[in-house]
């Protein structure tokens, strides 16, 4: 079933772009097919540090797969460092938030719609207003990425501790358990669970949120190739990149849940 999707998706992908025609100011097709992808790939070489312009990768230059893969390699060292540190603060300051409003219920009540209101918010048109706050250095690059990060964290923590089911507590109760270790020992680490959905979401659209902030403000990284490869009308390029920040969010979603499976293995 999976060969077959493959194919699939790859038969609909090259139809689109014979249907779609090429772009009048390039040549290029404006829905580049499997075979453009895989000739514009060492084009990545004219990103890495200390290489020709990026203008040139438009001029037909070729260059080998070995530097386009030295440069990819630096890039993607360099978002997935900046997505770390965002994710790894995000979730904490959303958990930690999350259990300070959840210990009264009152307080938790007073919070929801607060914390509801996280999953409108349009996070990736946040991305100019850090580069406004905090201007171009990586303080503001790991502001945003651990606020967006937050933001989607912290509605499922809540969620997830809300959720517990009461007789948790009361078992812990009959058995002469105070309040704040019925909390601390029996509430919070039942609630563990419960946030999957949003680590999982938060590594997948990750790759997005770092794509869009380093696009706007770096030098480097994978955003800076996107945005060095519009700038020049480089649609192949960005067609490549598109294919690879696919594969990026596939394997992080597939880490990061197995990860998580094992840490919360014995709910099982």
């Amino acid at each position: 079933m999976v060969a077959l999707s493959v194919l699939a998706t790859l038969l609909i992908w090259n139809a689109a772009s014979l249907l779609a025609g090429v772009s009048p100011i390039t040549g290029d097709r404006l829905v580049p097919g499997t075979l453009d992808v895989i000739r514009s790939f060492p084009n990545l070489a004219y990103y890495a540090p200390g290489s020709p312009d990026a203008l040139l990768a438009s001029s037909g230059a070729g260059t080998s797969v070995g530097a386009a893969l030295k440069s990819l390699l630096y890039h993607t060292g360099v978002s997935a460092l900046r997505l770390a540190i965002g994710l790894v603060a995000g979730i904490a300051i959303a958990c930690l938030a999350a259990v300070l409003i959840s210990w009264n219920r009152t307080i938790r009540r007073a919070f929801m719609l607060p914390a509801q209101a996280f999953r409108m918010l349009p996070l990736l048109a946040l991305a100019p207003l850090f580069g406004i706050w905090f201007g171009s250095g990586q303080t503001g690059t790991y502001a945003y990425l651990a606020f967006a990060t937050f933001a989607v964290m912290f509605p499922v923590a809540v969620s997830a501790i809300d959720h517990v089911p009461g007789y948790y507590t009361n078992y812990a109760r009959s058995l002469g358990a105070g309040s704040a270790r019925i909390y601390l020992s029996v509430v919070v680490p039942a609630a563990l669970p419960g946030l999957r959905p949003g680590v999982l979401l938060s590594v997948a659209f990750g790759w997005s949120m770092v794509l869009a902030v380093e696009y706007i403000s770096q030098g480097n990284g994978l955003g800076f190739i996107v945005s060095r490869a519009q700038e020049f009308s480089q649609i192949n390029t960005l067609a490549v990149m598109g294919c690879i920040l696919v594969i990026y969010g596939r394997f992080s979603y597939v880490a990061a849940a197995r990860g998580f499976d094992r840490l919360v293995r014995w709910q099982e």
